[in-house]
């Protein structure tokens, strides 16, 4: 396993690990922006504060932020494919 997270929704408080080199986990703080970014999927990153929202955010607009132009055009592509567009 090369990454894990501890989450607690109760006390709103999340800790992120990752793998180094020598096979330890270190303590990976999200950036100053409040963002934590995966080293296990490429290019995907999550604003910790998302987790702690009431009510979360629609799950549409998060894709759409973390995606962003490259989501929305296979988004396309798939309402296009289902016949919705």
């Amino acid at each position: 396993m090369p990454e894990y997270w501890l989450l607690d929704p109760q006390s709103q408080w999340a800790e992120f690990y990752q793998r180094d080199e020598r096979g330890r986990f270190q303590h990976v703080p999200p950036d100053p922006q409040g963002i934590y970014r995966s080293r296990v999927v490429p290019g995907f990153w999550l604003r910790v504060d998302w987790l702690w929202q009431d009510p979360l955010p629609p799950v549409d607009a998060i894709l759409l932020e973390i995606g962003g132009e490259a989501y929305a055009r296979r988004l396309i592509e798939r309402l296009r494919e289902q016949g919705w567009l």
